[in-house]
């Protein structure tokens, strides 16, 4: 059984405030956009246009990846039940061997809306099973970003999920 949370409460909304020894990355195929993370993580870009992003913690335990969605229709949803419903379809219709949802939530991250879904797969009857983090983060202005998040432990973390949270937060219009 998986839970769903539904975080409504958006006039606790706050700007995002950089911690300390967090670095601002471009995020590609965007004029405008960044996110932070730790300064020990790693970050390449890639995908043949170098629209996409992967990030990676210092241990190499967590890979986050994910890019700016142009000409989507998902903010066009008229609530967030249904942008929510939205992403867990799109998981649940995958040709994956395996896929067991975990948990799906929409919340508040600094001034950004989240949509996300937590879950196991496995790729092909012969590969293993990995925990995952999908997202759709919406900005103020209506920029969606896609963030795919894996770990190679057996379950994320608790310090990978706050930081996930973090980054989450973090994605915002340069200054």
């Amino acid at each position: 059984m998986f839970k769903v949370q539904l975080v409504a409460d958006t006039q606790k909304a706050e700007p995002f405030n950089c911690p300390v020894d967090w670095i601002d990355v471009s995020l590609p195929n965007s004029t405008k956009l960044v996110l932070s993370v730790p300064e020990t993580w790693t970050s390449k870009v890639y995908g043949d246009k170098s629209q996409f992003i992967q990030l990676q913690n210092d241990d190499r335990t967590l890979t986050v990846s994910g890019g700016l969605l142009e000409g989507q229709d998902f903010t066009n949803l008229s609530t967030d039940g249904a942008r929510l419903f939205s992403l867990q379809t799109v998981l649940e219709t995958q040709n994956w061997d395996f896929y067991s949802e975990r948990s799906a939530e929409i919340g508040v991250y600094a001034l950004n809306r989240g949509y996300v879904v937590r879950f196991s797969r496995r790729m092909f009857s012969s590969g293993n099973i990995t925990d995952n983090e999908w997202a759709q983060i919406v900005t103020p202005d209506l920029e969606e970003v896609f963030v795919m998040a894996e770990t190679t432990r057996d379950d994320f973390a608790k310090i990978d999920l706050l930081t996930l949270e973090q980054v989450f937060a973090s994605i915002r219009t340069k200054q």
